[in-house]
C-alpha cells in the first residue's frame, strides 16, 4: 500500500488560465529507472481501475483529469492533477500534457479513458506523439469507431449483423420512414460524448410510435445533433456481452476477454453495474472480425446483445478505449492496462486464459438498478443476495485503496443532503399568511 503523506494544492498557468493541480493524499515513490511512466486521462470509474491496474506493478501514474471531484483523485497509486478540458481547451490540454511528458527521461505512455480523451488524444497525435507514445490507430479509424453510423455501414459490409438502423440527416426523412416502422424503436446518438456534452446525457432513448419518433428528431436536428432509428434487441441484460481486446502495435492481438451484463442501469438502457466474465467461442470470433476489418489498435470493447427471436449476435457498438469495467478483467487474470505497457515496452506476450464466472460490482448504481428491477417487480433482495456471489471486485472499493470510495460516498451524501435541505427550504413557512 502506498505510504501516507501531506496533500499540496498548487497552480500552473497555461494561456493565460489559471489550472489548480492537486496530488494525491499519499505517496507515490518515484523510480529512477528507465521504466515508462503512464498518463491516465480521466479519473472516472474507469480510470481509478487503469491506475490500480498499473500502480499495483510499480508504474508510476499520473492521473488527469478536468473535474476535480471525480473519485481518482484520492487514489493512492498515482499523482493527479486538475487538468484543461478535452472539449472545451484543448489547445491548453495539449501545452499541459507537452509540459508534463518533457519532465521525463521516457516519453509515458497514454491511456485516455473516455470517449471525449480519445477523441482529443487522435485529434492532437501530431503535438503529443513526440513526446509521449498512443495506443491508437489512424486518425480514420477513430473517427469510425467514433461514429456509430460509420460502425454500422462497415459491419454491414463484413458480415457482423446488426439491428435494422437507419441513419436519417433530415426531418423530411424522418417524417416519410416514421409510418413504416415497427415499434418499439430505439434512438440513440451517432457521436455518444458530443451528444451528452451538449444535448442530454441518454444513452439511448425507446420511443412508442410515429408522432413521438418525429418529435424526438424535431429536438435532434434543432440541437444540431445527428442520431440513428434503431429496431429493438430483443432479451433480457443477460443477453449483453463485450468482447474486450487488445491489439498491439503490429495488429496482432495480445488479450481478448469476454464478460457478460447481469444488471444495468438504467434497466433497459444502460452500463452495466454487475458483470461475469464468460466464455463464447462464437462470440469471440465476430467481435475480432469487427476489430481486424476496422484495423484496430490499442485496447477497445465491442458490446453486442443476443436476439431472443432468433439467437443471432448483433452488433451494438464499438468503445474506442478501455471500458469502466477493467478492473473486472485484471481480477480474471488479463490485466489489460499491463498489457499496454509491455507493448510499449517491447516484451508484450499474449494472454491467452482468463478465470471464467469472476464477477465485478458497482457498488453505488448496482443498488439504483435493483431498486428499478424491484419497482418492475422483476426480482426480490432473495434474488439480488444471490447474485452477489462471486463478487471480488469493484468499481471504486478496493482494501489496498480506499480513497476513491470514500471520495464518491462523501459526494453522494453531500448531493443527497442538497437535496433535503432544497426540498425543506420549497416547504411553505409556518404560520405564514
Amino acid at each position: 500500500m502506498p505510504r501516507q503523506v501531506v496533500s499540496d494544492v498548487k497552480a500552473e498557468v497555461h494561456s493565460g488560465r489559471c489550472w489548480p493541480s492537486r496530488t494525491d493524499n499519499r505517496q507515490v515513490v518515484r523510480r529512477t529507472s528507465m521504466v515508462a511512466s503512464a498518463f491516465v486521462l480521466g479519473l472516472f470509474d474507469t480510470g481509478v481501475a487503469v491506475v490500480r491496474a498499473l500502480g499495483r506493478q510499480d508504474i508510476e501514474v499520473h492521473g488527469f483529469e478536468a473535474r476535480p471531484e471525480l473519485p481518482g483523485f484520492a487514489s493512492g497509486y498515482c499523482r493527479s492533477e486538475v487538468c484543461p478540458s478535452p472539449m472545451t481547451h484543448a489547445p491548453d490540454l495539449v501545452e499541459f500534457l507537452r509540459s508534463r511528458a518533457q519532465r521525463l527521461s521516457v516519453p509515458p505512455i497514454v491511456y485516455p479513458t473516455s470517449d471525449a480523451f480519445v477523441s482529443f488524444v487522435s485529434a492532437n497525435r501530431e503535438a503529443l506523439e513526440p513526446c509521449m507514445r498512443l495506443a491508437l490507430p489512424d486518425r480514420d479509424t477513430v473517427e469510425t469507431a467514433m461514429d456509430k453510423s460509420k460502425q454500422y455501414a462497415l459491419a454491414r459490409r463484413v458480415g457482423v449483423p446488426i439491428a435494422d438502423t437507419h441513419s436519417p440527416t433530415s426531418l423530411q426523412e424522418v417524417i416519410a420512414l416514421a409510418p413504416s416502422l415497427t415499434y418499439p424503436v430505439i434512438v440513440k446518438p451517432a457521436v455518444g460524448h458530443v451528444w451528452r456534452h451538449t444535448y442530454r446525457r441518454d444513452k439511448a432513448l425507446r420511443v412508442e410510435g410515429p408522432d413521438a419518433l418525429v418529435g424526438l428528431f424535431k429536438d435532434v436536428f434543432a440541437a444540431g445533433q445527428s442520431a440513428l432509428i434503431q429496431s429493438l434487441i430483443v432479451g433480457p441484460n443477460t443477453n449483453h456481452c463485450k468482447v474486450c481486446a487488445y491489439y498491439g502495435q503490429d495488429g496482432t492481438p495480445l488479450a481478448v476477454l469476454l464478460m457478460r451484463k447481469i444488471r444495468q442501469y438504467p434497466v433497459d438502457f444502460g452500463v452495466g453495474t454487475l458483470m461475469e466474465t464468460v466464455n463464447d467461442p462464437e462470440l469471440r470470433a465476430l467481435g475480432l472480425r469487427f476489430f481486424d476489418a476496422i484495423g484496430w489498435r490499442g485496447p477497445g470493447s465491442i458490446e453486442f446483445k443476443r436476439d431472443e427471436r432468433d439467437g443471432v449476435w448483433r452488433m451494438i457498438e464499438l468503445n474506442p478505449r478501455l471500458w469502466q469495467q477493467n478492473g473486472l478483467a485484471a481480477a480474471a487474470g488479463m490485466n489489460f492496462p499491463l498489457v499496454q505497457h509491455r507493448d510499449f515496452e517491447g516484451h508484450a506476450v499474449p494472454t491467452e486464459s482468463y478465470r471464467a464466472g469472476a464477477r465485478w460490482l458497482d457498488e453505488f448504481r448496482d443498488l439504483q438498478s435493483v431498486w428499478a428491477h424491484r419497482t418492475l417487480g422483476r426480482f426480490g433482495m432473495r434474488d439480488w443476495v444471490g447474485s452477489l456471489k462471486g463478487v471480488g471486485c469493484f468499481a471504486l472499493w478496493a482494501d489496498d485503496d480506499p480513497g476513491p470510495f470514500g471520495r464518491a460516498l462523501a459526494a453522494r451524501t453531500r448531493a443527497q443532503i442538497g437535496k433535503r435541505v432544497s426540498r425543506w427550504q420549497q416547504l411553505p413557512s409556518l404560520g405564514a399568511d
